[in-house]
């Protein structure tokens, strides 16, 4: 009878917790446009990885369909620590299939929408995507929101979950 007790208050006060942060769990972000959650996880990562990560929190690395989404996450990738590198790297849910040069995203909606740099160059090893933002010295933002294929096994510093509201 104890152990109910203590699940039924884990879970009474959970709920009660992320009442008080809106539609999304404390530290995500809301974006009304989608209904969808969204948090930048700042560790190194594999794109696999990431999107394992982001199936623990009950998502998918961010899926973009529209200018705007692109934009909100754009200023969430830009958050955060400054490292010396020039190049901010963020993992997107964008993935190539296998012998192919279409992509897909990693939560099964179409892919339709895009915001390549002169991309994708669609090497043999550049399966994934990373959305890139380029800083000068002075920390001033040169471009953001654009997109690179890279190497899934390569290591970008950050990576976006996406998750419905």
């Amino acid at each position: 009878m104890g152990l109910i007790h203590y699940i039924i208050t884990l879970i009474v006060a959970s709920t009660a917790l992320d009442s008080n942060c809106g539609r999304c769990p404390c530290s995500w972000k809301y974006f009304e446009v989608t209904d969808a959650c969204y948090k930048r996880f700042e560790r190194p990562r594999s794109f696999d990885d990431a999107e394992s990560r982001c199936r623990v929190f009950g998502g998918h690395l961010t899926s973009i369909h529209s200018f705007m989404e692109n934009d909100f996450i754009g200023k969430i990738a830009e958050n955060g620590t400054f490292t010396n590198k020039t190049d901010r790297l963020t993992w997107i849910g964008l993935k190539r299939k296998q012998k192919s040069d279409q992509w897909t995203w990693t939560d099964g909606s179409p892919y339709g929408y895009n915001k390549w740099a002169g991309h994708p160059e669609n090497k043999t090893q550049e399966k994934c995507a990373q959305m890139v933002s380029t800083f000068t010295k002075k920390h001033e933002i040169v471009f953001k929101g654009l997109w690179h294929d890279a190497n899934c096994k390569s290591n970008a510093t950050y990576f976006i979950c996406k998750k419905k509201a």
